[in-house]
């Protein structure tokens, strides 16, 4: 059994839900999303010249093909990153309506440590990231500073963007 984490948030009120919000990607965008993701790595893995790819392939891409039912839980499914978008997001705009003394901070953080290419997603392991990122706060001193900080890594690997980002959310006490 997990540790309750982040990924264990419940869906915040309808008030604070951005998926309720005009501009944010709909559930069957996502699904459809997903479904494109399948079929391409399902062309990938029969092109696969090494086996080992066409395993990796074929792999993420049955556990992507999951018709009309739960997503599977990886950062692969733009419909499982969706939920957990409406959820993460949802909650710290709640947070911080509630907390309007509190100061909000974004910013991106780019450890070099955490880089990976777009075709290794499927393979990541989300908890040694975690460990990763933790250990380079850790190492720059994090543990002194006031507040908290929130972390996700964003799996949405579309042409252009620069593969393994961090984007981030820090509040700190106003002062």
């Amino acid at each position: 059994m997990t540790r309750l984490n982040i990924t264990h948030l419940p869906m915040p009120p309808a008030r604070y839900r951005p998926d309720l919000q005009p501009g944010f990607e709909t559930e069957h965008g996502a699904r459809s999303e997903d479904l494109e993701r399948t079929n391409k790595l399902f062309r990938t893995a029969l092109i696969a010249e090494r086996q080992k790819n066409y395993e990796a392939a074929n792999r993420l891409s049955i556990k992507l093909d999951y018709g009309q039912g739960d997503p599977p839980q990886t950062m692969a499914s733009s419909l499982y990153l969706r939920d957990q978008c409406i959820r993460i997001a949802g909650s710290l705009w709640q947070l911080m309506d509630e907390n309007p003394e509190q100061e909000a901070l974004p910013f991106t953080l780019l450890p070099e440590s955490l880089e990976f290419p777009g075709h290794m997603i499927g393979n990541l392991d989300p908890a040694r990231l975690c460990r990763s990122l933790r250990d380079s706060l850790n190492r720059q001193g994090v543990v002194k500073a006031q507040g908290f900080l929130l972390a996700a890594l964003d799996g949405n690997m579309r042409s252009g963007q620069t593969p393994g980002v961090f984007t981030s959310m820090e509040l700190l006490p106003k002062g």
